[in-house]
This record gives structure tokens, C-alpha cells and sequence, in this order.
């Protein structure tokens, strides 16, 4: 059968109808914010402050932005499962709710499906906020990626992004500025970034928003991929960031700029330009990018003596302020196939080795990156021990380390840059659950199978002190977890009701608390009682 032209226009039409009038309608997100607003970190200033990278670009099947599975697969429009994956770490989702949870074509050990989480859901954007402040975390430069802000679908997914790390902040007495990533952006569609600027700032306000970040009595704007060469990818040119730096200064904003690890004497990733410190000057705030330009600790240190300690001086000599990028480790295995923990952690000393050096440098605030991003392995939010079990996708582990230590350690990191705890290269005693005791020495585990060296708390184990005691999943973790009320044996580890405290030791820093820490209700704002305690809230 012939369709003639005009009937493949009208069948378009009745398509393009359908999908408006049966899509799920958008909430209005380009609007002032309205919702409660406590104080906590002061806006007023970057100084003192320890902040994070925000990247907020997870989408799943069935979160409404129709962005399929954006940064979790390799293929977004296929399912999320072994052998189309582009993350190394998982997501400790055990605090979530259901309606924040989507299933993936992952299972655990025992056949359940995985879930995970998506940045599109405003709940979990605001429940990432709140693990900031639980932990000391000042605020959040949330991500927004120039190339594809003439993508409607993709930029309302920003948007919405974006609305709901200002209602986290409010709710939660963080702070939070915008932070344009140049990389892939086009140099004669610069222009569009300030173009973009302006929408924030007529229709949401967002200058204007209790929690948004200032600097130097000015609203910050942070523009990430100023002055890097092309080795590893194509970025900006100087002539078309130079101008808009300019029209941001003009339209009274602070400037930070992202810079190359080498701007200062043009070498490494840095553009060789003789006009390149004429440009950064006109910044408030430079911040160089060191992810993955060092990979052991031998490699802090010289980096620290070859660039942060004189960038320090060179900042300071032309009044401008210094903001050092540091990261947990670095891991790209699914996404580009190198080696899975291929800079290692160390169980937390290759960070915290970062941060000291920063500090005896004279750095007086930190950017951590990143918050979230799990595709390279820098996620310092909480991740789990115990990730899906297929064989064909590897993961990396936090090493038995409880799920929120990265997020005890950057409180930590804040609170070392103000002077509140003393200087020192051992990693803070607090890093640890409440009540434990830090060491120098190993972690203490559960132990093997049949040993009997575990006892549970008195009364019902909670999730949070079975899991660490069990290296189980909270979900199902009272199953291994043995106590008085219980009186029954681990089918994991072969505890009894009546062993001896503590384990025996097999490489954590960290002694787990005394039992009673982890039974009955636990912080303020826990699901009945699965939440590990969190620190007190930190107000400034």
C-alpha cells in the first residue's frame, strides 16, 4: 500500500500528540526557591571551606528524565547489567527509600536484583545534601555540562538537578554554586555558557538564594577547563574563555577558575600560552585539577613540593586565592578497560596524605572530587562492600571500610584546615564509627568461619552493627549477626552467643565500638534503626 507525503505528516502529528499528552508532566524547576532555609556554612566565603564535586549526571529506566541509563551503561538505552556498565563502585543504597530505587539487570549473592539510585529523583539529591551536612561537608559545586545545554531533555535533567541541590542546601545548611565544565564545548558556542548564566539568575534567583555560595562579597561562578592543552582532549580556547570570564565579572560575579595542573609553569596538561597568566589573573579563585596526575604517596609528596606548595606563593603574591583539588583514588575499569583500582586508596591514607600536604602548603580551602562519581572511582559518598556478584563487571570495594568513611574523612579535612584538630599524618580517630578507637595498626574484622571471636549487641542487633560486624549487606544482615536475644550461631562465620571481644585483626585502621553503641535507635531522621550514627552536624 502507497502512504502519500501528507499522510506521513499527519501520522507524525498524531505521534508527537500522543507523546505530549500522555508524557509525565515537568515540574517547573527555573523558579525562585520558596522551602526552609536553616544556617549552617557561611555562604559568604570559600575560605575555611571544604567542598565537593557535584556531578549529579545518573539517570535510570523509569526516573522520568528519558535518558535511559545514562553514566551507569555503556549503552543508556539497554539494560543496566554485566557487560554494559561504565561504573567501578556501587552505591551503598541501603538508606534509600523504594520510590528513590530503580532495579537493574545486576544481582547480588543471594538472586535479588540490585538497585540503584538516579541524580533525576529531587529526594535523592536532597538525602545526598543531608550526608553532607551529617558529616562536615561545607557545600557542593554542582556540575553543568556546557556541551549539551541546547539538548532540551538533556538540560532540563540539569536543571532539575540543580533545583534540587539548592533545596538540599536550604534544607540542610549547606551551600552550593555552579560550576560550568567546558570540556567538548564547541569554542564559538562559548557565549551560550553566560547565556545560560543569565537564565539562573532571572528566573530562579539563584543569587539571591540564602544558600548560594559567595566569594569576596560577590556570588561564585565556577569555570572548570581554563588553560589545558589538547593531549588528553580537546578543550577551550584562551581567547574564547578570556571573554567570558569578562562578561561574568561584569555581570558581578566572583570567578574560580579549573585549571590545568601545570598553569603555572606551562608544562604538563597546561597550555603553553604567553597570554595565559594574564587571563587566570583576572580570576578570585584558582583551583588546579591534580585527579590522576600522581598515584602513590611518594607521588603526593613531590607533587605537593613541585606545584602546590609554590602555587600556594604564587597565589598569595598576586592576592588571589588557591583552591587544591584532591581525590580518594582513581579507577576506570568498566568505562575504559585500564586496570580496576588503578590508583588504590589505601584505605583512606592516599587521601588524607593529600590533605595534610595541602595544609602544610598553607592552603586554606579544599575542592575533594568528587562527590559522587563512581565511573572513575573517585566517589567519596557511600559505596558498598558488597557489590553485585556477577562475574562478568568487577568492582572495586571500599575494603572493608564502613560505607561513610570517605565522608568522616573530608569532616575531617574541614576541620584540619580551620585548626580545630592538631596536624598530623595519621588518619583522625574519628574517621571511624562513634565510640571507635583509631589506630595505627589493623582494622579488626569478623572472623573466620568457626573461630567463635563476635558477640552482638544485648537486644536486637541493628542493621548498621550487623552489617559491620558481618561484612554483610544491611539489607539481610541480621541473618549473620548473632547476640544474646538471638542465641544462634552465624551460618557465615560460625559465631556463638558468648565470644570474646574484640576479633582478631586483618588490616583496618579502625577498632569497632563497643556493643551497645549499635543497638536501639540511632541518630535523628533514621529508618528504624538500619542508619549508621552519624557525627553531630557541624553549624557556622
Amino acid at each position: 500500500m502507497k502512504i502519500t507525503n501528507s499522510t506521513l505528516i499527519l501520522m507524525l502529528i498524531c505521534v508527537t500528540f500522543l507523546q505530549t499528552a500522555f508524557a509525565e508532566p515537568k515540574e517547573d524547576v527555573l523558579t525562585p526557591y520558596a522551602g526552609p532555609s536553616i544556617p549552617g556554612a557561611d555562604p559568604s566565603t570559600l575560605t575555611g571551606k571544604v567542598m565537593t564535586g557535584y556531578q549529579g549526571w545518573f539517570n535510570c529506566e523509569g526516573d522520568g528524565a528519558h535518558l535511559g541509563w545514562t553514566h551507569w551503561a555503556r549503552k543508556r538505552d539497554e539494560p543496566f547489567g554485566p557487560g554494559n556498565i561504565t561504573v567501578d563502585l556501587w552505591p551503598d543504597v541501603s538508606e534509600y527509600d523504594d520510590d528513590e530505587l530503580y532495579a537493574t539487570a545486576f544481582t547480588y549473592e543471594d538472586g535479588t536484583p540490585a538497585k540503584t539510585f538516579s541524580s533525576h529523583n529531587r529526594k535523592t539529591v536532597i538525602r545526598h545534601f543531608r550526608w553532607m551536612a551529617d558529616y562536615g561537608i561545607d557545600g557542593a559545586f554542582v556540575q553543568r555540562f556546557t556541551h549539551s545545554l541546547h539538548d532540551k531533555t538533556k538540560r532540563y535533567h540539569k536543571d532539575k538537578v540543580l533545583s534540587g541541590a539548592r533545596e538540599g542546601a536550604n534544607r540542610y545548611g549547606r551551600t552550593y554554586a555552579v560550576m560550568y565544565d567546558l570540556t567538548g564545548m564547541p569554542d564559538g558556542r562559548l557565549i551560550e555558557v553566560f547565556d545560560d548564566w543569565r537564565i539562573l539568575r532571572s528566573q530562579m534567583h539563584i543569587t539571591e538564594d540564602p544558600a548560594y555560595q559567595h566569594h569576596k562579597g560577590m556570588p561564585l561562578v565556577a569555570i572548570w577547563g581554563v588553560g589545558f592543552n589538547n593531549k588528553i582532549k580537546r578543550r577551550a580556547g584562551l581567547e574564547p574563555c578570556k571573554a567570558l570570564i569578562k562578561k561574568f565579572k561584569a555581570d558581578g560575579c566572583s570567578m574560580m577558575l579549573g585549571i590545568a595542573t601545570g598553569w603555572r609553569m606551562q608544562d604538563r596538561d597546561a597550555l603553553q600560552n604567553p597570554e595565559l597568566h594574564s587571563v587566570l589573573l583576572t580570576a578570585d579563585v584558582l583551583s588546579p585539577w591534580s585527579v590522576g596526575r600522581f598515584g602513590d604517596l611518594p607521588g603526593v609528596q613531590r607533587h605537593a613540593k613541585k606545584y602546590w606548595e609554590q602555587d600556594v606563593v604564587w597565589a598569595r603574591k598576586h592576592d588571589i586565592d588557591y583552591m587544591p583539588v584532591v581525590f580518594p583514588g582513581f579507577s576506570w575499569h568498566n568505562l575504559k578497560g585500564a586496570e580496576l583500582g588503578s590508583i588504590p586508596r589505601l584505605k583512606g591514607k592516599f587521601l588524607w596524605s593529600q590533605i595534610v600536604a595541602n595544609k602544610k602548603a598553607g592552603a586554606d580551602m579544599l575542592y575533594i572530587a568528587m562527590f559522587d562519581e563512581v565511573d572513575e572511582g573517585t566517589a567519596i559518598f557511600k559505596c558498598t562492600n558488597h557489590p553485585p556478584a556477577n562475574g562478568e563487571s568487577k568492582f572495586l570495594t571500599l575494603d572493608g571500610l564502613p560505607s561513610d568513611f570517605y565522608l568522616r574523612l573530608a569532616g575531617e579535612a574541614g576541620k584540619l584546615l580551620r585548626d580545630e584538630i592538631p596536624l598530623s599524618t595519621a588518619i583522625p580517630e574519628s574517621c571511624c564509627w562513634k565510640g571507635a578507637t583509631c589506630q595505627s595498626g589493623p582494622w579488626r574484622t569478623p572472623p573466620a568461619a568457626g573461630s567463635g571471636t563476635a558477640t552482638a549487641p544485648a537486644g536486637r542487633a541493628s542493621r548498621a552493627y550487623c552489617a559491620w560486624r558481618s561484612g554483610r549487606p544491611r539489607q539481610n544482615a541480621r541473618r549473620y549477626c548473632t547476640g544474646p536475644e538471638n542465641g544462634r550461631s552465624s551460618p557465615r562465620y560460625g559465631w556463638a552467643s558468648t565470644h570474646r571481644w574484640p576479633p582478631q585483626s586483618d588490616g583496618n585502621p579502625c577498632l569497632p565500638a563497643p556493643a551497645d553503641r549499635y543497638s536501639g535507635s540511632l541518630h535523628k531522621g533514621a529508618r528504624d534503626n538500619r542508619d549508621p550514627p552519624s557525627p553531630n552536624r557541624r553549624q557556622r
